[in-house]
């Protein structure tokens, strides 16, 4: 967005990241309509501060629902192709705004589901809108953003009564529409990747947008299955048992044992790599978990000691941390996701950081709860086990190089 400012022009945009062109298109729409959305939750909210705002689910799930041409729940908006924003009606602008603080609220406002008291809703994550049919359906219930389904009927024109044979349907179709699930919603969570991140998929059958590389990769179609819940039997390369056992495999002979900053990362992933080698995830599983969660967090910030932030003359650790001191983990993860453009220039590191943390309850959580929670808290050693395969691995790998 600032070489959008700057220069005005995408192609020019184009010649200095790593993305196609229709990546960065996508990439510039989506945070003007955060901007849009950030710009009327700030008359509400004065504090608001956009740096500690996670706004990817938002615009990489949900965005298309609301702009797109669907005659129950889209609100059918023009694209300015010079300035790549989302026009609405200016006699409509109040309506407009209105859908737009409810968005925000359930996506930015609203506090995590660890964090809410008793009947307190929690902000919407990318996990309950995997794909279209969940995005509209979350609309059509009224239920996590109510009222929202009435203001979009309202700024269409309609008289705001729900289309109560048409939530039917879908509901009616649930079971099969979830035959057909491991496409759709392989394709969507890739979704997740399109702003500023290299490769970005659609729903099969909806749109015909190719990426840069043409074919998906071995790696896409792996994090495809990760989603469905096929972890243990992917296809191609020799199979499951061809994979390495848990961090095999991982590279850390090139850190420099004179730097003291590789210092920690060091150990751990000598304990790793020998956890690995003797086979002990399944007699060890709690150290596995303590080992793993480490060796996520230190790589993570061993990587920003020695990565400036793309375009600026200042390392990544400036933002990750307080007088020497790191984050904790989940404002580690969170500042990365924000910044990932500017942080990863590798498009399919990019990838496997969205797919594996961008759902931070469900894949690094667990990992916390072992620690915090040992009496009543393990995680099973396949989970353990699978978790490198899935990615992890190379983006550890990546992170200490």
């Amino acid at each position: 967005m600032n070489l959008f400012y700057q220069y005005r022009d995408v192609e020019e945009v184009k010649r200095h990241t790593s993305d196609s062109i229709t990546v960065v298109t996508k990439s510039i729409i989506k945070y003007r309509f955060f901007m849009d959305v950030f710009g009327v939750l700030k008359s509400k909210y004065e504090d608001l501060e956009i740096e500690k705002i996670d706004y990817l689910p938002m615009v990489d799930r949900f965005m298309e629902t609301i702009v797109c041409n669907d005659d129950e729940v889209g609100l059918k908006l023009e694209l300015d192709n010079e300035k790549l924003m989302y026009l609405c009606l200016p006699e409509k602008k109040d309506i407009y705004d209105s859908i737009l603080l409810k968005v925000g609220e359930a996506f930015l406002i609203r506090r995590e589901k660890r964090l809410c008291e008793e009947g307190e809703e929690s902000k919407i994550v990318s996990s309950e809108i995997s794909a279209k049919r969940d995005q509209k359906q979350l609309i059509l219930d009224d239920v996590r953003i109510p009222g929202l389904y009435k203001l979009i009927q309202e700024y269409k024109g309609s008289s705001g009564t729900a289309t109560s044979n048409a939530r039917n349907t879908n509901k009616s179709n649930d079971g099969q529409m979830r035959d057909l699930n491991s496409d759709t919603k392989g394709n969507d969570d890739n979704k997740t990747k399109e702003l500023g991140n290299g490769s970005s998929k659609k729903d099969k059958g909806e749109d015909n947008d190719q990426t840069a590389g043409g074919k998906r990769s071995d790696s896409e179609h792996k994090n495809e299955n990760k989603k469905n819940g096929d972890n243990s039997n992917w296809k191609g390369a020799g199979g499951n048992k061809n994979l390495p056992y848990f961090f095999q495999g991982l590279n850390y002979q090139n850190l420099d044992p004179n730097d003291s900053d590789s210092h920690g990362i060091s150990r751990v992933c000598k304990e790793i790599q020998l956890f690995s080698n003797r086979k002990l995830v399944n007699d060890f599983p709690m150290a596995a978990a303590f080992l793993m969660r480490t060796i996520i967090e230190h790589s993570l910030i061993y990587y920003s000691k020695k990565h400036k932030i793309q375009g600026q003359d200042k390392y990544i650790w400036e933002n990750i941390s307080n007088n020497g001191k790191a984050f904790k983990l989940y404002k580690i993860i969170n500042n990365f996701q924000n910044n990932l453009p500017n942080y990863i220039l590798d498009t399919n590191m990019r990838e496997y950081f969205v797919d594996l943390f961008v759902d931070y309850d469900k894949e690094i959580n667990p990992l916390n709860w072992v620690v915090h929670r040992t009496d009543e808290y393990q995680l099973p050693a396949k989970d353990l086990i699978d978790l490198p395969r899935k990615g992890l691995l190379a983006l550890i790998n990546f992170l200490i190089s």
